[in-house]
């Protein structure tokens, strides 16, 4: 913990430093900790999919946190999924027309 600590008074953008500081407080059982990081992880890359499971359940055992802020991480959470699966079915309709290339195994 204090080498990450001092890695990051170095690098504060450093999106898996940042990560790994939240995952670390989480096995510490400092939630506050935790999401501090995770809301400082979600403001350098908004978009960034991966912690938001990890923060909804900090938020659930976080003392102080409302029903409305947990419901707004939800909401960006489901547009983040949503966003990424309308993305998916785009590229599967453009490589419905293309040929399949099978190769002959000896």
């Amino acid at each position: 913990m204090p080498l990450a600590l001092e890695a990051f008074k170095h690098n504060k953008l450093n999106e898996k430093l940042i990560e790994g500081l939240a995952i670390i407080n989480i096995h510490l059982a400092n939630n506050s900790e935790s999401i501090k990081y995770y809301k400082l992880l979600f403001q350098v890359n908004e978009g960034r999919l991966i912690g938001r499971v990890p923060l909804l359940c900090c938020l659930n055992y976080a003392s102080g946190t409302s029903q409305i802020y947990y419901f707004e991480e939800c909401l960006k959470f489901s547009k983040i999924i949503e966003k990424n699966l309308i993305s998916t079915e785009e590229k599967q309709v453009a490589k419905k027309n293309t040929k399949i290339k099978i190769k002959k195994i000896a």
